[in-house]
């Protein structure tokens, strides 16, 4: 069984080279962070919540 995962992305982005991609992603969560829209979190509670996260995903599939 083939597994297809499909991400939609705008044409501008299509067209813009990989680098310059990042750049553009890295500099939108400086301004997030700025702005107090973004919460930095610890790599431990990146880790926890990942880990809650995956937790939630296996009780679905086994039930």
């Amino acid at each position: 069984m083939d597994t297809k995962i499909q991400f939609r992305v705008d044409e501008e982005a299509k067209h813009m080279p990989h680098g310059e991609w990042v750049k553009e992603q890295i500099n939108l969560a400086f301004e997030r962070l700025d702005e107090d829209i973004a919460e930095f979190v610890t790599q431990e509670e990146a880790n926890t919540k990942m880990e809650d996260f995956k937790a939630k995903i296996r009780a679905r599939v086994l039930l």
